[in-house]
C-alpha cells in the first residue's frame, strides 16, 4: 500500500468476497473529514459509501459500487429500495452491468431489469453523467463488441447546484484495465456562494435573434426525418415509424441531428456570450438573492452550514422552475428557441436523451419534474 493513500473496504464477514474498494489520499484528509459509513442502507461486499465533510457537514458522498451478476436476474434490489437524501449531493460510480437504451451503444439488447432500472433513476432525480454513448468496456479480444456498462450516477442536488464537473473518459489513467477510468471533480458545497461562474463557451439569445434562429434552424433539419420539416421535398421515411411510434434503434440518431440542428442554428444566428454574473442568471430569482447574501455573511459553524443548504436549495427550486416554466410544453421551432437561453445547452441535451416520441417531441422524464 503507497503511504499517501488509504484504502477503505466495505461491511463485510470473514469469507465475504468484497467486490468494491475505495482509495482516498491522505492529503485530502486536512481540513476534511473522510468517513466509511459502514451502517449505510447500500453498504454491502459489494458497495461502500464514503462520506466528504467539512466542518461535520457532508460535502459529497460517493458510493463505489459492483453489480455481480447472478444466473438469472440481478442482485440491485438494494439499490431500487432506496431513496436518497435531497440534500446530500451523491454521486454513485460503479460497474452496473447493465445495458440500456439510455446509455447503452447502438444494437446492445437492454438488460431484462433496464426498465426497473430507468424507473429507480427517474423517481430518484439520478442523472447519467457519462459522455453520451461512449464505451466504458472493450474486450481484449477483437470479436467483442465494446459496452457502456461503468456509469457515473449524479443526484439532482450535486448536478443542479454545479458542484459537479463533466465526465472524462479515460483509457490512459485506466491502468491497462478493460474498463475506462471515469473521471470528475467535486466541488464544496459552499463554493456556490463565493466563486464566480466559469467563463461560458455558449451562445447570447437575444429576443432580437428569435426569428432569424427558428428560420436557421428549421433550414437546417435534416431533408428526410420521420417528420419532415416544411420546406423538405423528400418524403417522410416510413421505416422508422411503427404504428406510429419511433423505433428505438434511430433514437440515437434523432438526438444527434436535434443536437447539431441547434448547435448549426447558433453559430448562424448568435454570438458568443461573455463571463456572467451568477446573480444575472435568467433563473435568478429573490430568494436566491436573500439566500445568497445570507450565505455570505453566515458564521463559521451550523450557521453556515444552514445558510449553504438554504442557498443550494434555493438555487435548485429556482432553476426547476424556469426549466420547466420553459421547456414542459416544447413542440415546434419556435418553442426551441426557448432552448439557447440556456447556459449549458450541451448538459440540457442529456435530458433529450430520455425523451418519449409519439409523432412530435413531447416530453423528457426529467422535464416533468423541472
Amino acid at each position: 500500500m503507497h503511504p499517501k493513500w488509504d484504502a477503505h473496504l466495505p461491511k463485510h464477514r470473514n469469507g465475504d468476497t468484497c467486490k468494491a474498494i475505495a482509495y482516498t489520499k491522505k492529503g485530502l484528509q486536512c481540513p476534511h473529514v473522510i468517513d466509511n459509513v459502514l451502517n449505510h442502507p447500500l453498504t454491502n461486499p459489494n458497495s461502500i459509501i464514503i462520506d466528504v465533510k467539512e466542518d461535520n457537514q457532508v460535502i459529497a458522498r460517493l458510493v463505489n459500487m459492483y453489480h455481480a451478476v447472478p444466473p438469472t436476474g440481478h442482485s440491485l434490489q438494494y439499490l431500487f429500495e432506496y431513496d436518497a437524501e435531497d440534500l446530500t449531493p451523491t454521486v454513485i460510480v460503479g460497474d452496473f452491468n447493465t445495458h440500456s437504451t439510455i446509455w447503452s451503444m447502438e444494437g446492445k439488447t437492454p438488460s431484462t431489469w433496464a426498465r426497473v432500472f430507468e424507473d429507480w433513476l427517474e423517481r430518484t432525480d439520478f442523472l447519467v453523467m457519462n459522455p453520451h454513448r461512449e464505451p466504458t468496456w472493450r474486450s481484449y479480444r477483437d470479436t467483442d463488441q465494446p459496452s457502456v456498462i461503468d456509469l457515473v450516477l449524479a443526484n439532482l442536488h450535486a448536478y443542479i447546484s454545479g458542484q459537479l464537473s463533466d465526465v472524462i473518459v479515460s483509457w490512459e489513467e485506466g491502468l491497462a484495465s478493460d474498463h475506462t477510468a471515469m473521471l470528475f471533480s467535486i466541488y464544496p458545497s459552499d463554493t456556490v456562494a463565493l466563486l464566480p461562474a466559469p467563463a461560458p463557451n455558449r451562445y447570447k439569445a437575444k429576443p432580437e435573434n428569435r426569428a432569424s434562429w427558428v428560420e436557421a434552424f428549421i433550414m437546417s433539419l435534416p431533408p428526410c426525418l420521420p417528420y419532415a420539416p416544411p420546406y423538405s421535398t423528400v418524403p417522410a421515411d416510413p421505416s422508422v415509424i411503427r404504428r406510429g411510434v419511433m423505433a428505438h434503434e434511430h433514437l440515437d440518431r434523432l438526438v444527434k441531428d436535434f443536437d447539431s440542428t441547434v448547435e448549426e442554428a447558433c453559430k448562424k444566428t448568435l454570438k458568443l456570450k461573455r463571463i456572467p454574473d451568477p446573480r444575472g442568471a435568467t433563473w435568478w430569482s429573490e430568494e436566491c438573492t436573500r439566500t445568497h447574501i445570507t450565505s455570505r455573511n453566515a458564521k463559521d459553524g451550523i450557521d453556515r452550514q444552514e445558510a449553504t443548504k438554504a442557498l443550494c436549495m434555493a438555487l435548485m427550486k429556482a432553476k426547476k422552475k424556469w426549466a420547466h416554466d420553459h421547456l414542459y410544453e416544447v413542440e415546434d421551432a419556435r418553442d426551441i428557441w426557448r432552448m439557447t437561453q440556456i447556459q449549458c445547452l450541451k448538459k440540457l441535451v442529456k435530458c433529450f436523451e430520455l425523451f418519449e416520441c409519439s409523432g412530435n417531441i413531447s416530453r423528457t422524464r426529467e422535464g416533468k419534474n423541472m
